[in-house]
């Protein structure tokens, strides 16, 4: 069984993926990134390796297990990244590899991936003591190895995952295509806690960089996987379409009351008939109420508090700078595939026109002067 794990943690060792893993009945192996000169053959956990594996509850879009090693074992991985030259480097004096699952959408299938792992691990590792974790107890896990920040990470996804469960089916559906509204906020929250920026100190930052493998980087740092970055690109461009029925062009100016609707121009706005007084409140009220709103909202006010940091950079300022920034740097590729494009958009109900690569590539225009 193969699978990626979004992040390994080895003592003070953060290895940012995905990373391949692949599990049968005698072993889990780490298939290292080949880009490494040489490159390294995979490390190779087998069943007498191991002493007991603990496990967070599945209530959660990003869980993870954690192994313990016999130090044979434990020394070799070590040995094999070649980690502990670095001075700065702290091993694990319990020998324990975490792994954080890397969980792309909020479909069954996907969703039912940890418990599979488990299933497998059970079956084929029954001698070994496998122990299931509630919130509290993995929070308490993750802090004693020293990963605060990603306790913090994965305290929000949890929660937001529980709500997202009681939510009704029809606003469940909205999540389909967008699942990353959680990671979006967790990260926020990881971000804050690891970098704790003004606003100004952000913007400075999200402008330097000027490569995509610069931007990569940086956001898979915060736990932002490929597909996600790449979706984000797609999501900003949806997010975008202006509002008036009659059009299909794209826009950066919000309403000023809602903060939802987009319009072209004025003229566009008056023809968007729907959009009267009462309308426009009940976008501003659902705005604010989002799941992702009010996690961030919580995360700000303990960051600014925690930190006295008066003009610690916003969430609404955050992402929306993250998602420009993802969109000029993947909107080339993007209306290169204009086939794919049209079909993705389709998906995020968007108006589709024969004109649509030129009002892609206005917003394109417009995103660079913004």
């Amino acid at each position: 069984m193969d699978f990626h794990a979004l992040r390994i943690f080895i003592g003070s060792c953060h290895m940012i993926g995905p990373v391949k893993m692949s599990l049968n009945k005698s072993a889990l192996s780490i298939v290292f990134d080949q880009d490494n000169e040489p490159p390294l053959t995979p490390a190779v956990i087998q069943n007498i390796d191991l002493k007991k594996i603990e496990h967070s509850e599945l209530s959660s879009t990003i869980p993870f297990l954690c192994l313990y090693l016999t130090r044979d074992c434990y020394s070799k991985i070590q040995k094999k990244l070649s980690i502990e030259q670095y001075s700065d480097y702290k091993s694990d004096v319990k020998q324990r590899i975490f792994i954080v699952y890397n969980l792309e959408y909020l479909s069954p299938r996907l969703l039912d991936q940890p418990s599979e792992i488990l299933k497998l691990l059970s079956k084929h590792f029954l001698q070994r003591k496998i122990v299931k974790l509630g919130l509290e107890d993995a929070t308490k896990l993750l802090r004693s190895a020293g990963y605060n920040m990603f306790s913090f990470l994965f305290t929000v996804e949890t929660g937001w995952f529980t709500n997202y469960q009681l939510l009704p089916a029809w606003d469940q559906r909205r999540y389909g295509v967008r699942s990353n509204e959680n990671r979006k906020v967790s990260s926020y929250g990881y971000f804050l806690g690891d970098d704790r920026m003004t606003r100004k100190e952000f913007l400075l930052m999200i402008k330097s960089l000027d490569t995509q493998e610069e931007l990569d980087r940086f956001l898979t740092s915060i736990f932002w996987h490929p597909r996600m970055i790449f979706d984000q690109s797609l999501d900003f461009i949806a997010d975008h379409q202006c509002s008036s029925p009659v059009c299909a062009k794209f826009s950066l100016v919000k309403c000023s009351v809602c903060k939802v609707a987009l319009y072209c121009d004025q003229e566009c706005q008056v023809r968007d008939v729907e959009h009267t007084k009462q309308r426009c409140a009940e976008l501003k009220k659902w705005r604010k109420a989002k799941l992702e709103n009010l996690y961030a909202k919580m995360s700000t006010a303990i960051f600014t508090e925690k930190y006295d940091i008066p003009d610690i950079v916003s969430y609404e300022c955050f992402i929306s700078k993250v998602r420009s920034k993802i969109f000029e740097h993947y909107s080339g590729d993007l209306i290169s595939r204009i086939d794919f494009l049209k079909e993705e958009l389709a998906l995020r109900n968007v108006t589709i026109t024969d004109s649509l690569p030129e009002y892609v590539q206005q917003l394109v225009n417009a995103n660079k002067q913004k």
